[in-house]
């Protein structure tokens, strides 16, 4: 069984959205901002990878690159590695296409042309470590650095705070897919507020944190997801609102979402 950080952290959010889109395989919708992430994502790859050949890639260039990108008829957004189906987009495309290219303008003005730019090892890297006999986690990392350091670029409406990035599961998780007894980690967020910008934010974990995953977290998911049991989350958790519901309205029809439709329309 090959699990990855978006499975275990779908399943923590809610086991029955796991078990609709990894085990009966329905995909939601995609949309804009997955969309535009998605650009960015693959436009900062190609800054970084030609980057580790000695290529330097000017403001201009990563323009056309991201224009390039979103422009193009054959490129597909993906998400954990999957294609995405049936993109909805709710805000115009070239509304979203000068959001992306301010984006990733500042991250070059602020990042990307500073002697604090990082020094790329590897660019888009898939990784993977057996857990048990049965059990391997594969991840990809956005970005690892020549000095160990791991970066996860994220494109934001609002800025993550630095409370939630050092509880969150990710750097951990991170950690014990590369086998290291701790992991230097940094959010790279981009943030589309009205004035674009780019917060930096730590979010190291020790062997203990690493620990606390491999033998408290993950074995209860992994035996839970074999016996067949995908519990969903409580009807008072901001998961189960038609806002963060990706099945809402179609696939699942909660006590909680039902009861927010009906409001909706009685108003």
């Amino acid at each position: 069984m090959n699990i990855s950080y978006s499975q275990l952290s779908s399943f923590l959010k809610c086991g029955y959205g796991y078990y609709l889109r990894y085990v009966k395989g329905i995909k939601y919708p995609g949309n804009s901002d997955l969309y535009l992430g998605s650009a960015v994502h693959s436009t900062l790859e190609a800054y970084f990878k030609a980057k580790i050949q000695g290529i330097d890639t000017s403001r201009e260039q990563l323009r056309a690159i991201f224009s390039d990108i979103f422009d193009s008829k054959q490129y597909k957004a993906t998400e954990d590695g999957d294609e995405v189906v049936d993109l909805v987009w709710r805000e115009d495309k070239g509304i979203v296409k000068d959001v992306g290219l301010t984006l990733v303008e500042t991250y070059y003005d602020t990042i990307l042309s500073k002697p604090r730019c990082p020094d790329p090892l590897e660019s888009e890297f898939w990784f993977e470590k057996a857990l048990d006999p049965e059990v391997t986690i594969r991840l990809k990392a956005d970005l690892i650095t020549a000095s160990g350091k791991v970066i996860d670029f994220k494109i934001k409406r609002r800025a993550m705070p630095q409370a939630d990035a050092e509880r969150d599961l990710q750097p951990s998780i991170y950690a014990l897919g590369l086998g290291t007894p701790g992991i230097a980690f940094e959010y790279h967020q981009l943030v589309r507020t009205k004035i674009p910008k780019v917060v930096i934010q730590e979010a190291n974990r020790t062997e203990a944190d690493i620990d606390g995953v491999a033998n408290t977290l993950i074995p209860p998911i992994i035996k839970m997801i074999h016996d067949g049991i995908f519990p969903p989350s409580g009807m008072n958790t901001w998961a189960c609102d038609p806002r963060w519901c990706d099945y809402c309205g179609t696939e699942c029809r909660s006590p909680r979402q039902i009861s927010l439709v009906v409001k909706e329309k009685d108003e």
